[in-house]
């Protein structure tokens, strides 16, 4: 997705509309194109991605982060002792 709270989106996607009616995002603009529209993310779901941008991973994604996640943490727990 990239560092931008801006994205161009489709209109009649579904999760869109969701994240649109439940106030995740809104439109940027009172113009767009005709499938797409520019949103932007609210600073508090902005800032909740930003610390945990393991919720923007892909279950392949998570779960190779998983393991990282447990590897480093076993290292830190040999270390400490």
């Amino acid at each position: 997705m990239g560092q931008t709270k801006t994205q161009y989106l489709d209109l009649e996607n579904g999760v869109v509309r969701g994240l649109e009616l439940d106030i995740v995002i809104y439109k940027a603009s009172n113009i767009g194109q005709i499938n797409t529209w520019a949103y932007n993310i609210q600073p508090w779901a902005w800032d909740y991605l930003n610390e945990h941008p393991e919720s923007l991973l892909f279950e392949q994604e998570l779960k190779s982060w998983n393991r990282r996640k447990k590897k480093e943490q076993m290292q830190w727990q040999k270390h400490l002792k």
